[in-house]
């Protein structure tokens, strides 16, 4: 975990950086998220995609705070300590609940901003930025 920058109480390393990053996502937009979610031991126990609604802490709390500043496309590796995994009452892929474990996170898509451009406008950003490169 030393290796690992912190953000706030999670800790991650970009495993797949972005360059140029025209966009980077904030709380309140709507992203297509790939994850994995490994045990500490190093056991992976699960992986999906999933449309998820950043900054609400509906799923895992610890998520928002490592996806808060990724770009489309980028890859992070993360450490969720317990007091930002799920919570009791909730299962995930057979941790316990309030438990830490490693997630290889990745923005798949950014679908919806909070200020309401979509993933088109956003592509049109993209293409003039590397236009201007």
């Amino acid at each position: 975990v030393s290796t690992l920058s912190s953000g706030g109480d999670v800790a991650f390393k970009r495993s797949r950086d972005v360059t140029p990053c025209v966009y980077t996502v904030a709380a309140g937009d709507y992203i297509q998220l790939a994850y994995t979610v490994t045990k500490p031991e190093g056991e992976v126990v699960g992986s999906g995609e999933m449309r998820y609604p950043v900054g609400r802490a509906l799923f895992v709390p610890g998520w928002d705070a490592a996806l808060v500043g990724m770009c489309q496309g980028e890859e992070r590796v993360c450490w969720i300590p317990g007091n930002l995994a799920h919570k009791s009452g909730s299962s995930l892929f057979l941790i316990p609940p309030e438990t830490g474990f490693y997630s290889k996170l990745k923005v798949v898509k950014v679908l919806l901003t909070a200020d309401g451009r979509d993933s088109i406008d956003l592509l049109q950003e993209e293409n003039k930025k590397r236009d201007e490169l």
